[in-house]
């Protein structure tokens, strides 16, 4: 069950991230994000059931001049997984794949 227990703390699952902090906690063990897996894990989070394309990840978390056809997000995706306890893109995931189209946090 998903719930918010505040505009600046969010919790999914086993995962709180405090957005004004910038600190994630996996279970009870905190978890240290670099700034760019932090700005894209608030994105996915408070965009919860939405689904993301790169374009749009792009847009929000990286600036304009980054190349749009760099495996950036892909490898900054696969970092937050396995940060978040899930390293590959199975049914257990917190952040889903949408094969050609981008990705979310259901």
């Amino acid at each position: 069950m998903s719930k918010t227990q505040s505009p600046d703390i969010i919790t999914h699952r086993n995962v709180t991230y405090d957005i004004r902090g910038g600190k994630l906690t996996v279970g009870d063990a905190p978890v240290y994000l670099t700034h760019k897996e932090a700005k894209l894990l608030e994105y996915l989070l408070v965009n919860r059931g939405a689904l993301l394309t790169r374009a749009m990840i792009f847009e929000h978390v990286w600036n304009m001049r980054a190349d749009p056809f760099s495996n950036s997000i892909e490898a900054h995706v696969l970092a937050l997984r396995k940060k978040l306890g899930s390293p590959r893109n199975t049914t257990d995931s917190i952040i889903k794949t949408v094969p050609g189209r981008g990705y979310m946090i259901d």
